[in-house]
């Protein structure tokens, strides 16, 4: 089925499993895309409802000029938002958008190559939502790391002694292709995400 109860026009493009914390047993989702020009949106829907949603910007300029990147112009896709909205029933919210995310770099030619600001207190729900949760282990586990070699080394020591409360409230990170195959090399332990 192509059905996605939300605004514009999203259209089904996958269908994806999620754990569901409280049986142990994985539930199918519904991964739906929708594009508008250069932006691109993704959310999933377990059983009609809205799980979590992504929004890209597939043409933003890399901001950090002094980095080098293979892509022409710096021109990498920036995930701009990404929340998981039923992150307390469910698990697997977050990595299959960001996952989305890779296939739609891939597909616009930039090796699955992307970048975004993981700022504390935007980790769970809407973005005028403030909580203490902090993303950045999130997305050291997917294999992201942090532009700035000092703030990445600092990060990776804070997440190897769990000294989550260390992190920095915000950071930007880049996923390079070559991290992409070696996603989880900085696995959080005791840190959950939704």
């Amino acid at each position: 089925s192509k059905y996605c109860p939300s605004f514009g026009k999203f259209r089904k493009v996958d269908d994806i499993s999620l754990l569901d914390k409280d049986s142990g047993f994985n539930v199918k989702a519904s991964l739906c895309r929708e594009k508008i020009g250069d932006f691109v949106s993704y959310k999933i829907f377990v059983d009609k409802k809205e799980a979590g949603f992504m929004d890209m910007n597939c043409t933003s300029l890399f901001p950090e000029g002094d980095y080098v990147l293979t892509q022409p112009n710096n021109v990498i896709p920036e995930i701009t938002h990404l929340r998981s909205l039923l992150g307390e029933k469910y698990s697997g919210i977050g990595t299959a958008l960001v996952n989305a995310a890779v296939k739609e770099s891939r597909k616009r030619g930039n090796d699955g190559c992307l970048f975004l600001t993981a700022e504390k207190g935007y980790a769970r729900t809407f973005s005028d939502y403030r909580s203490d949760e902090n993303p950045i282990p999130f997305y050291y586990k997917l294999g992201f790391e942090a532009v700035n070699p000092q703030i990445d080394s600092f990060i990776k020591k804070c997440i190897a002694k769990s000294q989550y409360n260390m992190l920095p409230d915000s950071a930007l990170l880049l996923l390079t292709p070559e991290a992409i195959a070696q996603k989880n090399k900085y696995f959080a332990k005791n840190y959950t995400f939704c």
